[in-house]
């Protein structure tokens, strides 16, 4: 079989990430690279390649003869490539968020259906084993019971606002994988130990870190959100209450508590996974912690313990590899932009919550940005002068 073609739309850091994945993914070849500054394509080229280079991702996908284009430009970024890889019949890999709009998120679903092509968003947790281990655990005896809840942990010390649309689509969409769709959604955002207002609507740029992606409008730098699934499940998650963490995101993961138990998943990658017996985290019932030996995800096919690097890789292995298969069976991606999209709205829920003071209801008519209206319904000029599609 003929190796699986692939480009690279965006030539910055997660487009390094692909690059070494792609050495490592059997029958996949990596074979051109477009970005809006020459330079950039010449330099990622230098390092990784050669490859063919271009100046966007539509003439990429024209010229190149590609099987899968990934989208790994900035989040502000994603909705033309995709949409040019769409136009040329060239099946998406995109990186998160998917898109600082509903709308967009839907234009995205939409064109890559009505072209025929495959459209995942770059959610590489649903590729992980460990979430069948999971499911594994929660339905065997040793006393879990009926899940009844999900706490999702943020431990990376930024604040609430970015962190909602940096990874906050990696773990909400990780919850969805247990309990499906969401009806609802309350939240409360915090600034300074204050309600946030109108005038703490902010660009990532303005938070003063020179690591931090542009991601469009943000509020708030503490969060208090609460989901609920339509199996009554509640989904509730904390953000930016522990900035000064030693360990970072190593406390960052999900809590599945059950009616009689806990399992429990940590870290960023890789992952550990522990149990709790007990229906109450007390010790005064003298209860402890189990961790649950995944030999798959520790150690490699020769015996070797897998490091933090590979441990990185490997994830994104399993995302082409899901590609290859979904094309082959004519099925969505596991990580489909229909999930990307569901995980999106819940970050643009709880903004909406907030901007309105009641409970969001999924799916939400408005498919704009809730803090580009709330701006503009006070006569307000958004921030950064912000427009929307």
């Amino acid at each position: 079989m003929a190796p699986f073609r692939v480009g690279i739309a965006g030539c910055g850091h997660m487009a390094g990430n692909h690059a070494e994945a792609l050495r490592l993914a059997d029958g996949m070849d990596l074979v051109a690279v477009a970005d809006i500054r020459p330079e950039a394509a010449e330099a990622f080229s230098a390092r990784y390649g050669p490859f063919d280079r271009y100046a966007s991702c539509g003439e990429m996908c024209r010229r190149a003869n590609l099987d899968m284009a990934i989208v790994a430009t900035q989040g502000p970024h994603h909705v033309e490539p995709t949409l040019e890889a769409a136009d040329a019949g060239v099946h998406v890999l995109c990186e998160k968020p998917m898109a600082l709009t509903l709308s967009d998120c839907d234009r995205m679903v939409e064109t890559c259906n009505d072209a025929g092509v495959k459209l995942a968003i770059n959610h590489q947790r649903r590729v992980s084993p460990f979430n069948a281990v999971a499911k594994t655990l929660m339905q065997e005896s040793w006393g879990f019971g009926e899940l009844v809840a999900i706490e999702i942990h943020f431990t990376s010390g930024r604040t609430a606002a970015y962190e909602l649309m940096e990874v906050g689509t990696h773990f909400f969409d990780w919850a969805r994988i247990f309990v499906g769709d969401v009806e609802w959604c309350t939240a409360d955002f915090t600034a300074g130990g204050r309600l946030a207002g109108l005038d703490d609507v902010h660009l990532s740029s303005d938070e003063g870190r020179p690591d931090q992606r542009e991601e469009g409008p943000l509020l708030g730098d503490r969060a208090d959100i609460r989901f609920g699934a339509a199996n009554g499940v509640l989904i509730r998650s904390l953000l930016g209450q522990w900035p000064h963490l030693p360990f970072k995101g190593l406390g960052s993961g999900i809590d599945l508590i059950g009616s009689e138990g806990r399992v429990i998943i940590r870290g960023e990658i890789p992952y550990s996974i522990w149990r709790f017996r007990g229906p109450y985290m007390t010790p005064a019932l003298g209860h402890s912690y189990e961790r649950i030996a995944v030999p798959a995800e520790e150690f490699g096919a020769d015996g070797h313990p897998i490091d933090r690097r590979e441990a990185l890789l490997r994830p994104l292995v399993g995302m082409y590899a899901e590609m290859f298969e979904a094309i082959r069976e004519d099925r969505d991606h596991a990580s489909s932009g229909r999930h990307g999209r569901a995980a999106q709205e819940m970050v643009f829920a709880a903004w909406e919550s907030h901007v309105t003071g009641r409970r969001v209801h999924l799916p939400q008519e408005y498919r704009g940005h809730p803090l580009v209206r709330w701006q503009r319904d006070a006569g307000r000029d958004p921030v950064g002068g912000w427009v929307e599609a």
